[in-house]
């Protein structure tokens, strides 16, 4: 069982322990407790190359003040050229200034990463800041899901960060992919991280081929699915297609829409909602689920639809 170490989210906000560990070279780390909060604390050291940037004035200040200070350190980059180390200001101009991102200091202070994550006891603080530059950005900022505490706890609970819909019909079942869309955009919803594991038939909904054709409709009881897409996608919902189920369709990767993410044996840890066949239902349910070599029953809700 894939325990999703191997993929960091295309579009999700949040990331796990394992992730952050196997991608560290890929992420700028930044704690953003204030600095008293961060001096002799020893959390700090369980992440190599973590920098404290206080981020207390995003989450006391609103939206409109934020966007004039966004404003004035965009225009103040170049008087940054002597800064030896990372600072609020620096890394507000190396997210919201392409110009001086390709500067030889910036690359002497951030390397060629391009993502942020940044990190907080418990995940709180840092998901507020993550939304609020993934809001005002297009840069990449995620937040690591449980802080601090994922390095305490590895074995803790998701359950409200994760949300995941599996969905293995197709156009054969319109009714079964409307709720399907409905679940997982009423996740995105909640604030929870909302994923859409699409396999069998399923997958076709993320091909251009199909897209194009603009033959499927929903009932009337649903939005129209291309919106409900769209929704999900706006909310850094996450779209997962079965690598083996995309082989077998004989879909190419040029035929995928640029949100979706192949993967092969999805992370079915934390399944909430099994849209699938009964039959098929029933075996998953009676198997074991592997965390780090040691076996924990599966305790997922199971809604027949």
């Amino acid at each position: 069982m894939c325990d999703g170490s191997n993929e960091v989210p295309i579009l999700s906000s949040g990331i796990t322990r394992r992730q952050l560990q196997r991608f560290h070279e890929d992420f700028v780390i930044v704690d953003i407790r204030e600095e008293k909060e961060f001096g002799n604390d020893q959390k700090k050291k369980l992440i190599s190359g973590i920098v404290n940037v206080p981020m207390g004035v995003i989450l006391s200040s609103g939206i409109k003040g934020q966007k004039k200070t966004k404003g004035l350190l965009c225009c103040v980059f170049a008087r940054i050229s002597h800064v030896q180390e990372v600072t609020m200001t620096c890394l507000y101009v190396y997210i919201f200034n392409k110009a001086w991102r390709a500067s030889e200091h910036s690359k002497k202070l951030f390397g060629n990463k391009k993502k942020i994550c940044f990190v907080c006891p418990r995940g709180t603080r840092a998901d507020l800041v993550t939304r609020w530059y993934n809001a005002n950005t297009a840069f990449d900022c995620y937040t690591l899901k449980g802080g601090y505490s994922a390095f305490d706890e590895p074995f803790a609970k998701d359950d409200d960060w994760v949300y995941v819909v599996v969905l293995a019909y197709g156009e054969e079942n319109p009714e079964k992919v409307g709720l399907a869309l409905n679940l997982v955009n009423a996740g995105t919803a909640k604030g929870k991280t909302s994923t859409l594991i699409l396999m069998a038939n399923a997958v076709w909904l993320a091909t251009k081929s199909f897209r194009t054709k603009n033959q499927f409709k929903l009932s009337d009881t649903f939005k129209p699915w291309e919106e409900q897409f769209a929704n999900l996608f706006s909310k850094h919902g996450q779209l997962i297609c079965c690598t083996s189920c995309l082989k077998e369709r004989k879909i190419n990767d040029d035929d995928l829409i640029k949100e979706a993410v192949k993967m092969q044996g999805p992370d079915l840890l934390v399944i909430k909602f099994f849209l699938i066949p009964k039959k098929k239902k029933i075996e998953m349910q009676k198997k074991n689920v592997l965390i780090e070599g040691k076996k924990k029953k599966s305790k997922s809700i199971t809604h027949e639809l």
